[in-house]
């Protein structure tokens, strides 16, 4: 929640019952990656941060109910592409189809410029998030028109009985087929908190399961599409890079996570930097949730939806 104080921008949260004994320092930097630790106790130190309207320490442990409140002369929200497209609607959800440069919920420095809100602002004032996608995926996400909807339409997505498909760009020559089946567990070797690694061999973590299709090869990078099987955080990007295949353009799962660490302290201007172009050389990562199929939980009839590859996304095997 962000207010105004004396012309400050204010962020706001409260602690809930599951978030107490976590220490300050260790639940901003987790909850609001965009600042490492290190940078947190810093702004800690500026009193830039108070707990129930008291100031406090790095250490302090949280407790239910605390009140948090971030001031900040510097925030600013990023620019996005708030352009969306309703591909689909019934009397009880609606399919829209985002860019690759908008997060579907407000979280970080993303309160105002995200699809969640600009809906709202565009007339849906009913509407509960039913899929998600990562800011810089693009295609659909879809939404229930009232509460008591969501379940059935989230319950086909954890019950395996939605088909997905999606296009994606890797580095490298791809197996025109590969099934990448074992376990998805947090790299403890990365310095980003939420990075993924996966692995065939260890059965520690989630289970995860991803065909790949081989479809376009050019200049070094392979188009391909995935149908996952399950639905892990970050499944498909973890999994293409874990096997030796880095998504193009993906700051984390890409060539080198050391470009993930710049943008977080310098942004978009890191792309105006020389090194970017070898590392990175699209400026978000060439994935699309492309189809997506099931039986509509109310109606019984078939819903194949599908958004087709965006122009930011096409001729990546040519200019590559």
């Amino acid at each position: 929640m962000k207010e105004t104080i004396n012309g400050v921008p204010v962020f706001k949260t409260h602690i809930k019952p599951e978030e107490a004994g976590k220490q300050l320092n260790e639940y901003l930097a987790g909850r609001f990656t965009y600042y490492t630790k290190e940078v947190w106790e810093e702004k800690i130190s500026l009193n830039r941060i108070l707990v129930s309207g008291e100031y406090a320490d790095p250490s302090y442990l949280l407790q239910a109910g605390d009140s948090l409140s971030f001031f900040t002369e510097d925030f600013y929200e990023p620019e996005v592409d708030q352009n969306f497209h309703i591909l689909f609607e019934d009397e009880f959800f609606f399919a829209v189809e985002k860019s690759g440069n908008l997060p579907v919920h407000p979280a970080g420095r993303y309160q105002e410029h995200n699809l969640l809100t600009v809906l709202k602002k565009a007339g849906k004032e009913s509407l509960y998030i039913i899929n998600r996608l990562d800011r810089e995926t693009s295609g659909l996400v879809l939404f229930a028109k009232q509460k008591e909807y969501t379940h059935k339409f989230s319950s086909l997505f954890g019950d395996r009985k939605v088909e997905k498909t999606y296009i994606v760009y890797v580095h490298g020559d791809f197996p025109d087929e590969y099934l990448a089946r074992g376990y998805l567990q947090t790299d403890t070797q990365s310095k980003i908190r939420k990075k993924q690694t996966f692995s065939e061999i260890s059965e520690e973590g989630v289970f995860s399961e991803t065909f790949f299709q081989k479809i376009g090869y050019g200049k070094g990078i392979s188009k391909v599409l995935a149908f996952p099987k399950t639905g892990r955080l970050h499944q498909i990007r973890a999994s293409l890079h874990s096997i030796g295949f880095p998504v193009y353009g993906d700051k984390i799962y890409g060539k080198s996570e050391q470009v993930f660490l710049e943008f977080i302290q310098k942004g978009e201007d890191i792309f105006k930097e020389d090194w970017i172009s070898e590392l990175c050389p699209g400026k978000r990562q060439a994935l699309h949730a492309h189809k997506l199929s099931f039986v509509h939980p109310f109606t019984k009839g078939a819903i194949l939806l599908e958004s087709p590859e965006p122009e930011d996304m096409k001729g990546i095997l040519d200019r590559s």
